[in-house]
């Protein structure tokens, strides 16, 4: 399982080394606006020089699409095993149309892909197109997918 800690604005400079230097002014803003004074709801973890964001919200994990350079199947595997040891839904939130297909090409039929604005209340979603700076959308876990953690529930490990 991945660790999450909770980002506070020290965790800054770590964050924006994730990101290209355009990017940084909007990490800076997206940190003061959701993560300042400990009333932050987002958490992050670094795996395999990569960064994912987390927001828990009742019984859902809604992670932010990874960035980085680690291997995007065995992240998302990882994401999903965290959620599924919890007994949580899960989803990803802030993925471009470019990282639509890497998630497709690294877990074929694991995700639908749906719009965001259900879920532009969330501190996440905000926080991601803050940084993004361009469109993007949910992935979901797709019914079969879900089937598959159901009868493969006395390990809990995705059927892949």
């Amino acid at each position: 399982m991945i660790p999450f800690i909770k980002i506070t604005e020290n965790d800054l400079n770590r964050l924006k080394s994730f990101f290209p230097e355009e990017a940084h002014k909007r990490v800076e803003k997206a940190v003061k606006r959701y993560c300042s004074g400990g009333r932050s709801e987002i958490s992050m973890a670094i795996v395999e020089n990569t960064i994912v964001l987390r927001q828990e919200i009742e019984d859902m994990y809604v992670y932010s699409m990874p960035k980085g350079t680690g291997n995007i199947r065995i992240i998302c595997l990882q994401m999903m095993e965290g959620a599924n040891l919890m007994g949580y839904d899960w989803m990803v939130a802030g993925v471009s149309e470019n990282q639509k297909s890497i998630m497709k090409n690294a877990l074929p039929n694991h995700f639908k892909f749906i719009s965001e604005e259900k879920y532009s209340y969330l501190d996440i979603v905000r926080f991601c197109k803050i940084i993004d700076n361009e469109p993007t959308i949910i992935a979901k876990p797709t019914t079969a997918y879900k089937e598959s953690i159901f009868f493969n529930n006395e390990k809990m490990v995705p059927a892949v």
